[in-house]
């Protein structure tokens, strides 16, 4: 009897510990759709009109994500254009709160492609980097909005350092993240 108690008790402590151990961190699923401006640069328009998307999973300090952004008439010409951005990024931020609640400040670097286009020619798709800083607000487990600034410039795809490109520009962007 004294033999069956003892091992009773073990099994309770070990349960006990096992249901008390702080649970591994684990990367949360992200999506956030967003609407932006592009700036800074003389030859694009500077007006509200950029759109797009980022779906990613983000850990306790370290995240990565795909980002898909599409400025209709970006340029400053009569001629219908457009300007389409895909990159995968690196996401770097502490979450400052208690569990999926807090402010999470973040900076962001990737690479991807811009593709440019003008109605009656042909596009043109460049290798590109971007680089950011933001912050991401959670004010449910679920849901949060997001705003963030990021650098976008093409990279030359005839020189094969890959340096610096012509075409650059800004966006500013704000969103809602559905966690």
């Amino acid at each position: 009897m004294r033999h069956v108690v003892k091992q009773t008790m073990y099994v309770v402590v070990a349960a006990v510990a096992l249901l008390t151990t702080p649970q591994m961190a684990r990367a949360e699923g992200f999506i956030n759709p967003w609407a932006g401006i592009v700036f800074g640069n003389d030859e694009t328009e500077k007006k509200f009109g950029s759109f797009g998307a980022a779906a990613g999973v983000i850990g306790r300090m370290f995240g990565l994500e795909a980002n898909l952004g599409h400025a209709p008439n970006i340029f400053k010409e009569t001629l219908k254009n457009s300007e389409t951005d895909l990159t995968g990024n690196l996401i770097i931020g502490p979450m400052l709160g208690r569990g999926s609640y807090g402010v999470r400040p973040y900076v962001v670097a990737g690479l991807g492609i811009i593709r440019t286009s003008f109605e009656g020619f042909s596009s043109t798709q460049d290798p590109a980097f971007d680089l950011g800083a933001g912050v991401i607000v959670s004010f449910t487990p679920h849901l949060g909005f997001r705003g963030d600034a990021r650098y976008f410039r093409t990279l030359n795809s005839d020189d094969p350092l890959g340096t610096a490109g012509d075409f650059h520009f800004w966006r500013a962007q704000l969103g809602v993240t559905l966690h």
